[in-house]
């Protein structure tokens, strides 16, 4: 079911929503074998599920990549989207009972059971993107890399637009779904661009990656913090970074990660 939800192709999504219509035209669930004819249950299931469900993948998605949602976590955003669909779907379901079967149900009960479907279908969203990215193979850049790419004086390519207004001293960066989150001490902004493709501009100045997510530079590093036996990293801002262990030994080469590690 995670994956179905997941892959972002119509025909899959097509081929769910029309199974289920199919399966509730015949079935005839809430009353609608006694009240409706079965040509008026395929058009009452066919509006009833294709306009919801189009609405709540719209919202679910709008709310987990639009810049402004970044700084919450999916689980939040999904209880946005929740919000956001509950009131229309529960109208338009009302309407469409009204339409069809003359009365239609107390509108308290159709947010409610409105409510849940959509809870339901937007926890399935979150943990498909979660476990997408569990899934998907670490792409881990060397900490002594190669060649960096542009730069403009000193400062990384895809930073100089920026740099006049958040500073030059990049001290931590992190990946959020589509974009990089960086922070200095002047405050943290999103960048439309894929985490590899950072790392490898970051280059030019001091730092390491220390997780999958996260690459911080020597100048932001103020302590290490173990905890439950999990290691992190204390930066000058007060963040506290995870420190993945895969990445532990490479770090260990660095001199100024040693001592810090040494003190732990």
């Amino acid at each position: 079911m995670f994956g179905i939800l997941l892959k972002n192709k119509l025909y899959i999504h097509a081929a769910l929503g029309f199974s289920v219509i199919a399966l509730f035209s015949f079935m005839g669930p809430f009353g609608t074998y006694r009240d409706l004819s079965y040509p008026e249950r395929i058009v009452y299931w066919l509006l009833a599920i294709c306009i919801p469900w189009a609405l709540i993948q719209t919202t679910i998605y709008l709310s987990v990549n639009i810049s402004f949602f970044q700084k919450y976590s999916r689980t939040t955003c999904a209880l946005y989207a929740v919000l956001a669909n509950t009131f229309p779907i529960a109208l338009f379901i009302s309407i469409l009972e009204s339409e069809l079967r003359g009365t239609p149900p107390p509108f308290h009960y159709l947010l409610a059971i409105t409510a849940i479907i959509s809870g339901i279908f937007s926890f399935l969203f979150v943990q498909a993107r979660n476990m997408s990215e569990q899934k998907q193979p670490k792409q881990v850049a060397p900490i002594d890399a190669a060649e960096p790419t542009e730069t403009c004086d000193g400062v990384p390519f895809f930073w100089r637009d920026h740099s006049a207004k958040f500073g030059k001293n990049i001290l931590h960066v992190a990946a959020q779904d589509h974009y990089v989150q960086v922070t200095t001490c002047r405050g943290s902004t999103l960048i439309l661009m894929r985490f590899t493709d950072v790392l490898l501009q970051l280059n030019v100045i001091e730092g390491a990656q220390v997780h999958r997510s996260h690459w911080v530079s020597k100048n932001s590093a103020e302590k290490l913090v173990k905890s439950n036996g999990k290691l992190s990293l204390q930066l000058r801002n007060g963040a506290n970074v995870p420190i993945s262990k895969s990445r532990c030994n490479e770090l260990k080469k660095l001199c100024w990660f040693a001592k810090m590690y040494a003190c732990t």
